[in-house]
């Protein structure tokens, strides 16, 4: 689920991130909140990955990186 904010307050989008943070940040240290990575692709291969995340392969994140 998600939204894009526009009609919120910079005031209200602040908190919403200073809440995120607080609420996430010890779950992500203490590895009880894992993201679900599907793949790894090359930038260089960024075509590819958008294939596949067009085709709905992923079951998690398209992760890009930089060699």
């Amino acid at each position: 689920m998600g939204t894009k904010l526009r009609n919120r307050s910079t005031c209200f989008k602040n908190k919403l991130v200073k809440d995120f943070h607080e609420y996430t940040n010890i779950k992500f240290e203490n590895k009880t909140f894992v993201p679900v990575i599907d793949k790894i692709f090359n930038w260089k291969d960024v075509e590819n990955a958008h294939g596949y995340m067009k085709e709905n392969k992923n079951i998690g994140k398209i992760i890009m990186t930089i060699d």
